[in-house]
């Protein structure tokens, strides 16, 4: 959960992305299929790219946020799927609190999609945000009591 959490988090606030201003429409041929882009994807960027880089740009800085999106719903998925394998042997306070925190991991990822397009107030987001970490300092408490009291 940990990782999901992480990967949702990192969906919004200050990032560093790169700036493709200095790469050849080579190079960025080989980064988008490193990255699994479509076919479709590669070639509508590559049309733009010597012609009218900054649609290009966007495109591509739009795809790759797609991607980032994914890889968190991902995570969220794997934290999910370790969840109810692993649910049999989580005694009932941390299962309570684990569910807690993976439904509320998956309603600030929800919050934070940009497909959904609906706006969602930030306050919203922060009250998750601050529950999430609560949940998430309350849960290792309660994991440490348990392995320490056997």
């Amino acid at each position: 959960m940990e990782v999901a959490n992480g990967q949702i988090r990192q969906l919004r606030g200050s990032r560093r992305t790169l700036t493709f201003q200095n790469v050849s429409a080579t190079d960025i041929e080989n980064f988008m299929r490193e990255r699994n882009f479509t076919s479709y994807d590669v070639d509508s960027i590559l049309q733009n790219w010597d012609n009218n880089k900054p649609v290009a740009l966007q495109s591509l800085n739009n795809r790759l946020r797609r991607i980032e999106y994914e890889d968190a719903w991902s995570k969220y998925i794997e934290a999910n799927d370790y969840f109810f394998f692993n649910q049999i042997y989580m005694s009932d306070d941390v299962e309570r609190i684990a569910y807690e925190i993976k439904n509320d991991l998956h309603d600030l990822w929800l919050n934070y999609d940009l497909d959904i397009g609906v706006a969602i107030p930030l306050e919203e987001n922060q009250r998750l945000i601050q529950k999430i970490d609560l949940n998430r300092q309350q849960l290792k408490s309660i994991m440490r009591e348990e392995l320490y009291s056997r």
